[in-house]
């Protein structure tokens, strides 16, 4: 059976897209591990402090977690979330970097996974992790129309 390998610039926007998975995990996570500011008046120190202790109930009877709780898990959960893609991304990439359309498969997964990031930074987070999001996308774009054209035909073992 002969399958299309991808072109070195699909390979290579495809592995520059997994690395900065990876690295968004590491700055997500060093960033979550700094301590709290400092409040900036008595207002926002009141903020925090409810934050930190006001018990917010859940559906599960007996069972309550602060905001603070709760947004820290969705921030370590959206972190995580990246550091999978990367290291899945890098994993199939073994196998993808002689097969076109796995890697022009892979693209399309991970755009569609990069597109529900960006969403959801966008709606609650800032710039970074939107800008983050939107660059792997493009990047992964251009790997899958990089790898349209691909390189010579190789014969796989069956």
């Amino acid at each position: 059976m002969l399958t299309q390998v991808p072109s070195l610039p699909a390979r290579l926007c495809f592995l520059a897209a997994a690395a900065l998975c990876i690295l968004i995990f590491i700055g997500h996570s060093f960033v979550l591990m700094q301590p709290t500011g400092t409040p900036l008046d008595d207002t926002h120190a009141q903020l925090l402090k409810l934050a930190d202790t006001y018990p917010l109930p859940l559906p599960v009877p007996g069972h309550t977690r602060t905001m603070t709780e709760i947004t820290t898990g969705f921030s370590w959960h959206y972190g995580f979330s990246y550091l999978v893609m990367g290291v899945a991304a890098l994993t199939l990439y073994r196998r993808a970097r002689h097969d076109a359309s796995l890697l022009r498969t892979l693209c399309f997964l991970g755009i569609g996974a990069c597109t529900i990031y960006a969403c959801i930074s966008f709606r609650y987070f800032f710039a970074f992790p939107t800008g983050s999001a939107v660059t792997m996308i493009v990047l992964l774009a251009l790997a899958a129309i990089f790898s349209l054209r691909g390189g010579p035909h190789k014969k796989l073992a069956t």
